[in-house]
């Protein structure tokens, strides 16, 4: 039995790949049956079914958790697409290119069962200086721009006053 790459799995159809994971299952009970009764002359063949089993599986559940067919949606624009946005008010814009977007949510408290505010502070960036403090933005996540900075603004909801 020839083992094959993730990268083959990528590839596939995906009813190619569920044909190829109920066959993999099928001979997979049939060699531990097999291992069992009279033993196998390769048992590391089993090993190897299993990892192609997992790896199988793992990209069903990626297809089927993000509902995408890989030949018309890439990879790279999928992962663009699940990045974080969170929208929050400017509580400061003193430093260049950066403000600090204050985010406050209502939280049921697990013990008393009362509803808690809770505040985050964010850092962002802003490229052109464009918010002022009381603006309603949006936040998108990013690459680390600095040391707390892995924020960036989209765009700017309602203007302060």
């Amino acid at each position: 039995m020839k083992s094959r790459k993730y990268s083959d799995f990528i590839n596939m159809e995906l009813e190619t790949l569920q044909r190829d994971l109920n066959a993999a299952k099928d001979s997979l009970a049939k060699l531990r049956f097999e291992h069992k009764v009279k033993g196998l002359s390769n048992p590391a063949t089993i090993p190897a079914l299993r990892r192609e089993i997992a790896q199988m599986n793992t990209e069903l559940t990626k297809r089927k958790k993000y509902q995408i067919n890989i030949t018309y949606i890439s990879f790279i624009s999928m992962l663009r697409n699940l990045r974080k946005q969170r929208i929050g008010v400017v509580s400061s814009n003193k430093m260049d290119k950066t403000i600090a977007v204050t985010i406050q949510q209502r939280m049921l408290h697990p013990k008393y069962g009362k509803y808690v505010k809770k505040n985050k502070k964010y850092y962002a960036h802003d490229e052109n200086n464009t918010c002022g403090i009381g603006d309603l933005v949006k936040i998108m996540e990013t690459r680390p721009l600095s040391k707390m900075k892995c924020w960036r603004l989209v765009e700017v909801i309602k203007k302060g006053e």
